[in-house]
């Protein structure tokens, strides 16, 4: 007779069942991880890519791109608003007497153009 005997398992088939456990997580861990690193390289890639095109155009990649990590490096905050129910942000920068906007989302020209017209004809861009 088994020494340990857990709700009718015997110690065993419970060994069994911890390591089948343990071997479950293990791999899914594994999985998550080279999942992680694989996007995390391909995001590094098509930032390059990016940033390679930026710069064939003669412009300069750290002009273009706004990250929000340094407001002032990018431009002060003019206005801010939400459009399409909130789903896409659209904020006035100005920077060096100059004003810009930054849409946060995805807009498509002929909403790019009203947000445009609508940003000149309330003054916040000229």
């Amino acid at each position: 007779m088994d020494s340990l005997i857990v709700n009718g398992i015997k110690g065993n088939e419970l060994l069994f069942v911890a390591l089948t456990v343990l071997v479950a997580a293990c791999t899914a861990l594994a999985v998550f991880a080279l999942c992680f690193h694989w996007f995390r390289r391909e995001q590094r890639r098509w930032q390059k890519k990016f940033l390679k095109a930026i710069s064939e155009n003669g412009r300069n990649p750290d002009d273009l791109i706004l990250t929000g990590r340094d407001t002032r490096a990018y431009g002060e905050l003019i206005a801010q608003f939400k459009v399409n129910q909130g789903k896409q942000v659209v904020s006035v920068l100005e920077s060096e007497g100059k004003r810009f906007i930054h849409v946060v989302g995805d807009l498509t020209p002929n909403e790019r153009t009203k947000m445009v017209r609508y940003l000149k004809s309330e003054g916040f861009m000229s």
